[in-house]
């Protein structure tokens, strides 16, 4: 985690619902080899226990307002 940096994604506001996205060459500063979302793990859980040996993560962190 030596070169972690904030990225804002577009946000198209809508009265439907807001709309977020990224694209591998404009937002992103590496090429996307594997996609995943983890959820509705039960509270105590532990996700993964494993490691790569090198990899480049891209978080999307969703904020309740």
């Amino acid at each position: 985690m030596d070169k972690v940096q904030l990225i804002e994604l577009p946000k198209i506001l809508d009265r439907r619902g807001n709309l977020s996205f990224f694209e591998n060459s404009k937002q992103i500063p590496f090429a996307i080899k594997r996609t995943y979302w983890i959820y509705d793990v039960p509270g105590g859980e532990i996700r993964g226990s494993h490691a790569f040996k090198k990899s480049t993560e891209f978080i999307v962190v969703f904020k309740n307002h």
